[in-house]
């Protein structure tokens, strides 16, 4: 039985040692106007996808919520719903 464990998703260049951040940096350096996102007929670009995480990222900075704080939310299924 084959072990499917961290070496192996590395191995296979599956998983890479960066954060969420890191890949959308990457793809909007590889292409910014790609879509990241669709849903209800829409598509979200990486770039568009990077500055609303980084909006999200300062408001929650402004509240004192950091890199090292543990939180939750939770939001509907849909866009339009």
């Amino acid at each position: 039985m084959a072990v499917f464990g961290p070496a192996y998703f590395r191995a296979q260049g599956w998983w890479r040692d960066e954060t969420l951040s890191d890949w959308i940096d990457r793809c909007v350096a590889d292409a910014p106007g790609r879509p990241a996102i669709m849903a209800t007929g829409r598509a979200l670009t990486y770039q568009t996808l990077q500055a609303d995480v980084r909006s999200l990222a300062a408001g929650l900075a402004d509240t004192g919520i950091g890199a090292a704080t543990w939180w939750s939310s939770t939001c509907r299924t849909c866009p339009n719903s």
